[in-house]
């Protein structure tokens, strides 16, 4: 092999590892949006239905707390 078939491959394997890389991102993200479209559509319940009236409150905030979490990971 000369040097260009080996730099050549090494480009090859580059593209791929950096293909994998992105595929893996996306579907975190995929993962990611959709617990964060779950619980946006819980609190639109629990607000809609005026469910746990007395605990309002600090369910709002718990469910504030967790989507800030999931949106810095």
């Amino acid at each position: 092999m000369n040097e260009q078939e080996i730099i050549l491959e090494q480009y090859k394997l580059y593209v791929e590892m950096a293909d994998r890389v992105s595929s893996r991102r996306a579907e975190t993200n995929k993962f990611y949006i959709s617990i964060l479209s779950g619980i946006l559509a819980v609190l639109a319940v629990v607000i809609e239905k005026n469910l746990l009236s007395n605990y309002l409150a600090p369910v709002l905030f718990a469910i504030s707390l967790l989507g800030t979490t999931l949106n810095i990971l």
